[in-house]
């Protein structure tokens, strides 16, 4: 039975594990925080009332 014979496809399967593991988490996390969020005080998302002159 061919599909018992790992060298065909053996090294594949770990490179393809390796990829998954190792390499793709780093690229992902670096695309989870790309600025550090600030936090902004109450005072300064409080807008003022408009006067509409009718």
């Amino acid at each position: 039975m061919p599909q018992l014979d790992p060298s065909p496809w053996f090294m594949t399967m770990l490179f393809s594990w390796f990829i998954l593991i190792f390499i793709i988490p780093g690229k992902v996390l670096n695309y989870m925080l790309l600025n550090n969020p600030t936090l902004l005080n109450f005072e300064d998302m409080q807008n003022e009332l408009w006067c509409w002159p009718w």
